[in-house]
């Protein structure tokens, strides 16, 4: 939906891939018609700012980058902070990071770093129910999604539709009264439909982080990560991301041979209570 809602076709995208999900980022800015230009970056490292910098210096058309804080495929970050604070030379191009894990886990400030828009969801640290998708637009996003020359070919991935019903929620929080979509928006006369028991666990979840406390939450994370890695290298084990790049909510395994995933994954569970995602991957999330 943000790449639908931003992108026209032909725009280019610099797409961070620094593993599954960045390969996910590069895949969907094809998908919507426009031309990724695909920056790699090696297995369990953090994207250099630098290179970046060099490819928005090098052509001043691209129009987005676009990354993932945290690449949970690697169990790596990228340096979020540092390159929003780049892009502020460059204030023409988009930013758009990828904080699927990253929310709750870590700290994730989207004016300080310049973040344009942020996509996230409820079910990993945020550890409420999954279903709901949860999407940062900054005022200049908006602006840019209103300059379009080509309409949004969608309905549902149409972020306007989003911001005109959820307008229409705030106003009738505050006059008591539902204002007729048909009369804000010539797309749709029927608005979206979510799933209020799913954003009243959300806001439970949220609720508790907040109890908790967002330093005391963010420190959970790190140490559940931090002894994770540590008892693998105890156990002769390697962690793919190099430690100063670590995530803090998932972590890639080494293996020194060959592993029978399915006999290994369930002996895990079934013995030990510990799910491992594909690939051997352990979670700390929530």
């Amino acid at each position: 939906a943000a790449l639908m809602s931003l992108l026209e076709p032909g725009d280019k995208v610099l797409t961070v891939n620094s593993g599954m999900y960045g390969q996910v980022l590069t895949d969907l800015t094809r998908i919507v018609g426009a031309q990724p230009v695909e920056l790699k970056v090696e297995e369990g490292k953090g994207v250099d700012v630098s290179i970046i910098r060099h490819h928005l210096e090098l052509d001043p058309g691209i129009k987005m980058v676009a990354l993932a804080y945290a690449d949970t495929s690697q169990g790596s970050l990228n340096p979020v902070p540092e390159i929003g604070k780049m892009m502020k030379d460059f204030p023409d191009t988009l930013l758009m990071v990828d904080a699927v894990s990253a929310l709750a886990a870590m700290e994730l400030r989207l004016d300080d770093w310049r973040i344009d828009i942020c996509c996230t969801s409820p079910q990993k640290c945020v550890n409420a129910p999954q279903g709901l998708a949860i999407v940062f637009v900054s005022n200049r996003a908006w602006d840019v999604i209103k300059a379009r020359n080509v309409p949004i070919n969608s309905l549902c991935m149409d972020l306007t539709v989003w911001k005109e019903y959820h307008d229409g929620v705030r106003a009738a929080s505050t006059t008591g009264q539902w204002q007729d979509i048909s009369t804000v928006t010539t797309k749709s006369i029927h608005g979206p439909s979510p799933s209020y028991s799913l954003v009243y666990g959300l806001k439970a979840s949220l609720e508790a982080i907040l109890i908790e406390g967002l330093e005391n939450v963010y420190r959970r994370h790190t140490a559940a990560s931090k002894a994770i890695r540590a008892a693998l290298r105890a156990l002769g084990l390697g962690v793919k991301a190099d430690e100063e790049v670590a995530a803090p909510m998932a972590t890639t395994i080494v293996f020194p041979g060959p592993v029978d995933w399915t006999s290994f994954s369930s002996k895990m569970l079934v013995e030990h209570g510990i799910a491992i995602a594909g690939g051997f991957r352990i979670g700390n999330m929530g």
